[in-house]
């Protein structure tokens, strides 16, 4: 495991939002395993943000929602 430290909430839902926006780019097939609650919302909103710039695709992917 790879523990990625941030200052705030903030900064960590932008890299994580890069993460997820890397996997789908190299891997535009890929199966995510996506968390409901409150706590991905600011990651969500990033991911959302850049799908609706058409700057990230999830055409072929796929989600597991836990």
């Amino acid at each position: 495991m790879k523990l990625i430290k941030s200052k705030n909430y903030e900064e960590m839902c932008a890299k994580v939002a890069r993460i997820f926006a890397a996997q789908i780019t190299l891997k535009p097939d890929s199966v995510l395993g996506l968390a409901t609650g409150s706590t991905p919302i600011g990651t969500y909103r990033h991911l959302v943000e850049w799908y609706q710039k058409g700057e990230l695709d999830f055409g072929k992917a796929v989600s597991i929602n836990l």
